[in-house]
């Protein structure tokens, strides 16, 4: 089963960070769970919850992590913190879809995922802000 997740993510989804958004990402990470319903509730009912995290975190991080660089351009910040500003955003986001998972991949989850993308659009940037103001 960790195989499935881990070993090959891009056979199972193909999240091609350079084209898509953090907020595109996530959409397509839900449409792609979402067509396999049947097998992701089987997988995460069997497996260890920390692996799936893990293949979670593998394909949403990286178009997380590329929206902070960008936004990060002209911020004097270290880059372990850019890499924790985005790896917060995708913690939260995991923590979400695991919600999801844990109601049985509810159909009225869209609007939830919707929700979560519009209350955290925007606010990348302050909280790169505020981290960088750690530095001083």
């Amino acid at each position: 089963m960790e195989y499935i997740f881990l070993e090959e993510p891009g056979h199972y989804i193909n999240l091609n960070t350079t084209t898509l958004s953090w907020m595109e990402a996530c959409r397509e990470l839900y449409r792609v769970l979402l067509q396999d319903k049947v097998l992701i509730l089987n997988l995460y009912r069997s497996m260890e919850g920390r692996t799936l995290r893990k293949y979670m975190f593998k394909a949403l991080q990286p178009a997380i992590l590329k929206l902070a660089r960008h936004l990060a351009a002209d911020i004097p910040i270290k880059e372990s913190d850019v890499v924790f500003v985005a790896d917060s955003y995708t913690h939260g986001m995991i923590g979400l879809l695991i919600e999801w998972l844990d109601s049985n991949m509810s159909e009225d989850f869209s609007s939830d995922l919707d929700k979560f993308i519009f209350l955290l659009d925007g606010s990348m940037k302050p909280a790169l802000l505020k981290m960088a103001s750690l530095e001083k």
